[in-house]
């Protein structure tokens, strides 16, 4: 159950991020990019813990694959993490580094603020899949 919850959350963040790549094309190609990268990159998050290939071996048979799905569930948690850090930063500290915007701050909005939720929500059950799944051992190598 708390697999789909993530599905669902990655999903709805990559819908709102990729409702508002045209608005942020027209402020600066790199900004733009960006939303679009973000927006892909948790759609695809979200189908590939639809798909779980860590649990299927080599000849597509099932296996207990919960020891390699803790580590996507953690590059999912510092990816989103990120996303919510950078947004922070970007609100009270300014753009960094790039475009025509930087230096600025931007507007908190209620769209960007209920993404930051959905991104906040996908981390905490991230985090407590990580935490469901610890019995199994890393594995080696």
């Amino acid at each position: 159950m708390l697999a789909r919850w993530a599905v669902i959350l990655s999903i709805a963040a990559s819908m709102v991020h990729g409702l508002n790549v045209q608005e942020h094309l027209a402020e600066w190609w790199g900004y733009g990019f960006f939303f679009l990268f973000a927006a892909a990159a948790q759609f695809v998050y979200g189908l590939v813990l639809i798909v779980q290939p860590w649990n299927y071996d080599e000849t597509g048979g099932r296996r207990d694959g919960g020891r390699y799905a803790r580590h996507f569930y953690r590059a999912g948690i510092a990816v989103n993490t990120f996303l919510i850090l950078l947004y922070l930063i970007t609100r009270t500290v300014g753009i960094p580094f790039l475009g025509p915007s930087a230096g600025q701050t931007e507007p908190f909005t209620p769209a960007g603020v209920a993404t930051k939720l959905v991104e906040a929500a996908l981390v905490l059950v991230l985090a407590r899949l990580v935490l469901r799944d610890r019995r199994f051992p890393a594995p080696a190598g």
